[in-house]
């Protein structure tokens, strides 16, 4: 199974999904996903719903909810020489920019380069400052009026794909935000594979997530109504920090290799993280808690809300680097977040 979580998320992360600009995606992503599931439909903001069926009459509906857009950037202006002026899709981390190989999707696809001024023609002032995004260009090298011809303003441009296999059984790519959960959520449903399982299983890959909102999740829950939800997204991992800073950063962040991490909030449900919580327990899966009092920051905030309201709950997969091009997950947690919602659809939705 963690062969084909590392296979899959490969596919994912070659497969770009620009804020805004998922319906590109789908097609692709449809054919990866298909021979595990019973049903695949689309919605009109680009949400790919690819339903699992238990065979019951009347069965109860659990929704595994992934976002799956990632951050990118968006052409302004074509400018001359083959430069081109961009603005940022969603919470990019700018302190990466300078330097990095991107993907412009135009006509056909594009490759370039994020403009670096040289520190030596920068003042002390301006070294010791992140990049201001609007003096960044995207430098293609392509002839200006041949430029103009592939590329339009709105084009959407994405971090050049590369995933690094890593020692220790972990990855390192763009876009695992959030296309590990998408990971996750798949082999949730392979492994079920033979088993019985007393709910049907709704996989939402949901729209413009990085753009705040949840607008994807919340049509696409609207259109399902499901009796139970769980929204499956990245974390912050622990890095060390400076002298003294541990306390607190532990406070906000989980480790890497340590398991799914299940939230605590204000916004989730309390029986139903109890009861994922009794579940890993039980099933001896590895898992974590943090408090993610006010906020999860995840599309759960919003989906909890649709309608009378649903009972949702947050499991993640902790995560390095979070908003850059080199993203760094463990399979590890991809697998044990897969075993957690496998089991839950295995020991029924409603509590025993």
């Amino acid at each position: 199974m963690k062969d084909y979580i590392k296979e899959l998320i490969v596919k994912l992360c070659a497969t770009p999904s620009v804020s805004g600009f998922e319906k590109r995606a789908l097609d692709d992503i449809s054919e990866m996903l298909a021979p595990e599931f019973d049903e695949i439909r689309r919605t009109v903001l680009g949400n790919l719903i690819l339903i699992k069926k238990c065979g019951k009459e009347k069965a109860p509906l659990l929704l595994v909810d992934t976002h799956l857009d990632e951050i990118g950037m968006m052409v302004t202006r074509v400018c001359e020489k083959g430069f081109l002026k961009f603005a940022a899709v969603g919470g990019i981390d700018t302190r990466i920019l300078s330097g990095a190989d991107v993907t412009v999707y135009g006509k056909e696809p594009v490759r370039g380069v994020i403009t670096a001024r040289a520190p030596h023609l920068m003042s002390a002032d301006e070294r010791g400052k992140n990049p201001d995004i609007e003096k960044l260009y995207i430098d293609t090298g392509v002839d200006s009026d041949k430029l103009a011809e592939i590329v339009d303003i709105g084009t959407p441009v994405c971090f050049e794909y590369k995933t690094t296999e890593l020692l220790n059984n972990r990855l390192a790519s763009h876009g695992l935000d959030n296309k590990a959960c998408i990971a996750a959520g798949a082999a949730a449903v392979k492994m079920l594979e033979g088993e019985k399982f007393d709910c049907d299983i709704a996989l939402m890959l949901s729209a413009r997530e990085e753009l705040g909102g949840a607008t994807g999740a919340v049509t696409g829950t609207f259109e399902l109504m499901p009796d139970v939800a769980i929204v499956l997204d990245v974390n912050f991992g622990f890095i060390p920090e400076n002298p003294g800073a541990d306390v607190a950063a532990y406070r906000r962040t989980v480790e890497l290799g340590e398991g799914a991490a299940i939230s605590f909030s204000a916004v989730t449900d309390r029986a139903l993280t109890r009861r994922l919580i009794e579940i890993a327990q039980d099933e001896e899966i590895a898992h974590q808690t943090i408090v993610e009092a006010g906020s999860t920051g995840t599309n759960a905030d919003r989906l909890a809300l649709v309608g009378e309201g649903i009972p949702t709950a947050v499991v993640s997969v902790p995560l390095h680097n979070m908003h850059t091009y080199s993203e760094v997950v463990s399979v590890d947690d991809i697998y044990e977040c897969a075993r957690l919602v496998s089991a839950l659809a295995k020991r029924g939705v409603v509590g025993e």
